[in-house]
């Protein structure tokens, strides 16, 4: 469900040979260490253990890739880099029994009326656990689990079709020689589920028909995936069928690379909703363990944030804060002239049926050019209907 999936397939091809050379060095460098003088016996064997770890790694990431990658090709998408050491976890906590997977399907369930979840779509499903889950505690009519990493995609795949899968958990920081790594069977537990599709696609542009899911669930993604709330907001409202609700869950960890103004705290995202067209009806939060692992010994706890909410209409005065809106027109736009052309080319553009994405695709071509800063243009937008729009009043328009 990828655009152009030979060359998204390829890229994940070209990643299996990166990750090959680096695992190359790696154990070039273990080497380089079990060459040095005096070592202790069970320095040696850590070393070893390392060395046959790293190489078991490889084999099993290879083998569950490589059947579904594409054939070599120069111009590869430029896909999200697989990383089986952070990836690989996910995998055990969802698929080898923890008791995360109970306490996320808690705090969900928690939000949660008595109305059927009927048709359900899981926006970064990962290695699809919590999907599962609530799949089979509230006996969903379909369940679309939707990722862009191949990686759980697949193994979710295999998960729920009632397949098992061997697989080595690995740690390079474990402080016991009888930790460094474990072989782990990976199952469903209660084996294969119907009416449950797991899908490889592009949860900022879900490739589905809008207007068909009667609930969508967005766990541990809105703070790690879009770069702005404020875009994906339209995302979810153009998914859901009238009436439909949005379930979120996750701690709203933005990561540190997010530029300041764009890492909401859970009172803002709660008002980007409501703009957005959605009633906040339950909320809930909880201490939770995150990525523990019994075999290191070692994870921590994050402060998870679960709310539902229905949706409803958009804000009429939301247009400037969410850039998927029409900007309205008004009377007397054909006149107004200022100093700046590049605000009078704007401002020409504001028909009543644009919206600032829309316009700021038109100023850079239409083209999704990797080089093109899209959120500072239309930032440029917003600072030209501020200036020229009569309606554009910061104050008016944030409520």
């Amino acid at each position: 469900m990828l655009p152009e999936p030979d060359r998204w397939r390829a890229s994940w091809r070209r990643q299996l040979d990166q990750l090959g050379r680096a695992a190359a060095e790696t154990v070039e460098m273990f080497e380089k260490e079990l060459r040095k003088p005096a070592l202790l016996p069970d320095t040696r064997l850590r070393l070893e253990t390392q060395i046959a770890l790293t190489r078991q790694t490889l084999a099993e990431v290879t083998a569950i890739i490589a059947p579904a990658a594409g054939p070599r090709l120069d111009d590869p998408v430029p896909a999200p880099v697989i990383d089986p050491l952070n990836t690989f976890h996910y995998l055990y906590r969802d698929w080898a029994e923890t008791e995360e997977n109970g306490e996320a399907l808690a705090c969900v369930s928690s939000v949660l009326d008595d109305a059927p979840l009927g048709r359900v779509l899981v926006i970064g499903a990962g290695a699809g656990r919590l999907a599962y889950d609530l799949h089979r505690a509230r006996g969903a009519r379909l369940t679309i689990a939707l990722d862009i990493d191949p990686l759980v995609a697949l193994v979710a795949q295999q998960m729920v079709s009632g397949r098992s899968l061997a697989l080595t958990e690995a740690r390079s920081n474990a402080t016991e020689m009888t930790r460094f790594g474990r072989s782990r069977t990976l199952r469903a537990p209660a084996g294969a589920v119907d009416r449950f599709h797991v899908l490889l696609g592009n949860g900022l542009q879900p490739p589905l028909r809008d207007g068909v899911f009667d609930t969508v669930l967005t766990p541990w993604f809105i703070d790690v995936v879009p770069p702005d709330l404020r875009d994906f907001i339209g995302v979810l409202h153009r998914l859901l069928a009238p009436g439909g609700r949005w379930i979120n869950y996750g701690p709203l960890l933005f990561p540190p690379d997010r530029p300041a103004a764009y890492r909401y705290a859970r009172e803002e995202v709660l008002a980007i909703a409501q703009a957005g067209g959605f009633e906040v009806t339950r909320q809930a939060d909880q201490m939770v363990r995150f990525a523990y692992s019994p075999l290191a010994g070692r994870g921590r706890l994050e402060h998870c944030i679960a709310f539902s909410a229905s949706k409803t209409t958009p804000s009429a005065n939301a247009w400037l804060q969410l850039p998927y809106l029409p900007i309205p027109d008004f009377p007397g736009r054909e006149q107004v002239r200022h100093e700046s052309a590049a605000f009078n080319a704007i401002l020409a553009l504001c028909d009543g049926r644009r919206s600032i994405d829309d316009i700021a695709r038109e100023l850079s071509g239409g083209l999704e050019d990797p080089r093109t800063n899209r959120a500072a243009m239309k930032d440029a937008v917003r600072l030209c209907l501020q200036a020229l729009h009569p309606a554009a009043k910061e104050p008016a328009c944030a409520r």
